[in-house]
């Protein structure tokens, strides 16, 4: 298993993503048991028809994770990661809205993740791929507060 990382971004040391295949069924459970753990990791939704995921943890955190994973009540493959899949987005926004901007893009059915990187300045990178990057970004552009893509 190889992991992404991130290599080329400030949060170099931050970001590990791994990309995942299991049953449709294990989706929730796979979600939910990596959120119970302390939020080691997050996990997305990169294709529900095939059960592919992307799971966002970083460096310090992907030990411990994936052994809990392996150790998981089901079957779960890891891809072969190519860096032209995921996309970083960097975005500023007005501080006071960064929340907001997580629950609604949370609340897209897993189309991205939204991560502050600079809490004073209102910055925040949103990790999504390639094939859900248009409809997120049409969607941003829609939503109730201004997001400045940087």
């Amino acid at each position: 298993m190889n992991p992404i990382i991130q290599e080329s971004s400030q949060y170099a040391d931050a970001d590990v993503i791994v990309q995942a295949r299991l049953e449709r069924v294990d989706m929730q459970m796979l979600d939910k048991l990596v959120e119970g753990l302390g939020h080691l990791g997050i996990v997305t939704t990169t294709n529900k028809a095939f059960g592919e995921v992307m799971i966002q943890t970083t460096k310090q955190c992907w030990p411990d994770l994936k052994k809990a994973i392996e150790n998981m009540p089901f079957e779960i493959e890891f891809k072969p990661l190519y860096a032209d899949i995921d996309l970083i987005i960097k975005a500023r926004i007005d501080r006071s809205e960064i929340q907001m901007l997580c629950k609604l893009v949370e609340g897209l059915g897993h189309l991205g993740i939204v991560t502050t990187t600079n809490k004073e300045l209102g910055e925040v990178m949103i990790q999504t791929t390639k094939d859900c990057w248009p409809e997120l970004k049409e969607v941003i552009g829609k939503m109730p507060i201004i997001v400045d893509l940087i």
